[in-house]
């Protein structure tokens, strides 16, 4: 079964090729890509071969990534997913900037005051992908709520599969200066593909139900704004 890209109604294929969607009439391109559930596979293929190919399925075509993960049952596999971007993510960030801080001036200024940044950064890096965790826990959460506000129809393991594999984007917060703008604009992306995947929703709906969160803090910061400065004039 395969969802249109279009209006979002499922339909059954039989293979790869050219299909018409029977609801909208558009046209679209169906590919079962080698690799899509390398994932899944990770004991015959390899831990990091099948995190690799998984990767760059998610960033690369995720409507064709979460059609191949709409009906798995457990979260544990998206889940050890996230973990491993997390951390990857952490020790790359350690060995980009302390390490390579502290090595630099132990070798060529014979110093150790890093010592202490040095020792807290190892610590910082194995709490980060706990904190980020936590963090993504909780966006699934109000992500799901929001869906189902605009007319999602799956369960909320289906929106923490979608939110777990879409951490990917945090790798381009690794990025010198725009990484955090990358990031944030990547994440939404993933996010909408995926709950038009996952919820069987228009692309129209499942980009106010990722947006949505983001406008209602923007609406209540403004009212905070005006209240404070309403009560000091």
């Amino acid at each position: 079964m395969i969802s249109c890209p279009v209006c979002g109604k499922n339909f059954n294929v039989s293979g790869e090729g050219v299909f018409e969607c029977p609801a909208c009439r558009a046209e679209f391109s169906v590919r079962f890509l080698s690799g899509v559930n390398a994932w899944n596979s990770r004991g015959e293929t390899g831990f990091f071969r099948s995190f690799i190919i998984s990767a760059c399925r998610v960033a690369s075509e995720p409507f064709v990534f979460f059609n191949s993960v709409k009906a798995e049952i457990s979260l544990w596999p998206a889940f050890l997913f996230c973990f491993t971007v997390f951390l990857l993510a952490a020790l790359i960030r350690f060995a980009a900037y302390e390490l390579s801080g502290f090595i630099g001036a132990s070798l060529f200024f014979g110093s150790t005051a890093r010592l202490p940044e040095f020792l807290f950064g190892i610590s910082a890096s194995l709490i980060a992908p706990l904190k980020m965790l936590l963090i993504t826990v909780l966006k699934a959460s109000v992500l799901h709520l929001c869906a189902l506000l605009f007319g999602g129809r799956s369960s909320v393991g289906a929106t923490f599969r979608v939110v777990f594999y879409s951490s990917v984007s945090y790798f381009a917060l690794l990025l010198p200066v725009a990484g955090v703008l990358v990031s944030l604009c990547w994440e939404m992306w993933l996010y909408m593909e995926g709950l038009h995947v996952v919820h069987d929703m228009p692309r129209s709906r499942s980009a106010w139900a990722v947006m949505f969160p983001a406008l209602m803090v923007m609406l209540l910061l403004i009212l905070g704004l005006l209240t404070f400065f309403s009560l000091a004039a």
